[in-house]
């Protein structure tokens, strides 16, 4: 019988990405010059109308936020709550997003990094004493993308492990972009090859810091995620099992007055059971009930449209018990 061979899916670019990524690379022009000039934080109200704006102008978006919402809270919350945590979440978004862009200039990385305090240094450090490298994981909490910038400037080895941009068109634009704001990103295409990348920065005794919550959609464990199964990475289970290195969670949190709170906790705890497969998905269920614990905290602090309960397992698959609802949004 032959063997059935997986061939990565090819990107194709028509002229409606052509047209988009036009515009899309004039504004992006546009906006790092002009915060050349003005400082970010002149920039937080115009942030502030253009997510109230974008959350009633958008009902695509709407939509899957909503659908996102409805999984994780169901009747627990009001629709008048989970409408202030959309709103809250699409003004964030924005904010997020101009952040990303201003740190690409000096004056604005200076005074980012400068409205960024760090609570529980302590940990990381007493972490890297050990000597076997530092596994930090977070999720879309705030501006993440600052954590690494954050982290260079106070002088820790920290990289951060990031998918490969599969667009062709902003590949390059973006990880020119991520170059500029000084912080080390490595870019992976397959499981196998962020693993033996990761591998080699623990034995460095260095920090790796993996987002860990996305839908995963080969490969993954199924662990509880507000009380749905969510296809998640093993990453941080198998390197954790292989190397010994802490596990720490890493949470950049944005304040009323948007300057921010990096919170860096203990080392994460598990129970151990023997069995190789076990220990895996048990550390994967308590990263993912970590990362649960400060949604819920933080509701408007978190992206709201990344789809993760859409893969389902084979189970499910099977008997045909797979709600739509997953894939919808």
């Amino acid at each position: 019988m032959a063997k059935k061979t997986f061939r990565s899916k090819v990107y194709t670019v028509g002229l409606k990405d052509y047209i988009v990524y036009f515009f899309e690379r004039l504004f992006l022009a546009f906006f790092i010059f002009f915060t050349r000039f003005i400082p970010i934080k002149c920039l937080y109200p115009v942030a502030a109308r253009i997510g109230k704006r974008g959350a009633v102008l958008s009902p695509a978006y709407k939509q899957r936020v909503f659908g996102n919402l409805n999984l994780a809270f169901g009747k627990e919350k009001k629709f008048r709550e989970k409408l202030a945590i959309y709103q809250g979440s699409t003004i964030n978004t924005i904010k997020n997003y101009f952040e990303m862009l201003a740190a690409i200039n000096t004056a604005n990385k200076n005074y980012l990094n400068s409205a960024i305090q760090i609570e529980g240094r302590e940990n990381l450090e007493a972490s890297l004493k050990k000597e076997k490298g530092v596994i930090a994981i977070g999720g879309h909490f705030g501006s993440f993308s600052l954590v690494g910038i954050k982290m260079q400037e106070q002088g820790f080895p920290f990289h951060t492990v990031a998918r490969g941009i599969t667009d062709p068109l902003r590949r390059n634009v973006y990880e020119k972009y991520r170059r500029k704001q000084g912080q080390p990103f490595i870019y992976t295409r397959t499981s196998r090859e962020a693993f033996n990348m990761t591998l080699q920065i623990l034995k460095k005794n260095e920090i790796i810091f993996l987002i860990t919550d996305e839908n995963r959609r080969f490969g993954g464990v199924f662990v509880n995620f507000f009380n749905h199964l969510a296809s998640t990475t093993p990453g941080p289970a198998l390197l954790h099992l292989r190397t010994g290195a802490d596990i720490i969670p890493i949470v950049l949190l944005r304040n009323p007055d948007n300057t921010h709170k990096l919170v860096i906790e203990p080392p994460l705890v598990f129970s151990y059971k023997g069995n190789h497969e076990e220990d895996v998905k048990e550390i994967t269920q308590v990263i993912t009930q970590k990362i649960e614990e400060y949604v819920c905290k933080y509701p408007t602090q978190w992206t709201w449209t990344n789809r993760r309960w859409r893969t389902r397992p084979a189970e499910e698959k099977a008997k045909g018990k797979a709600d739509h609802a997953y894939r919808r949004y």
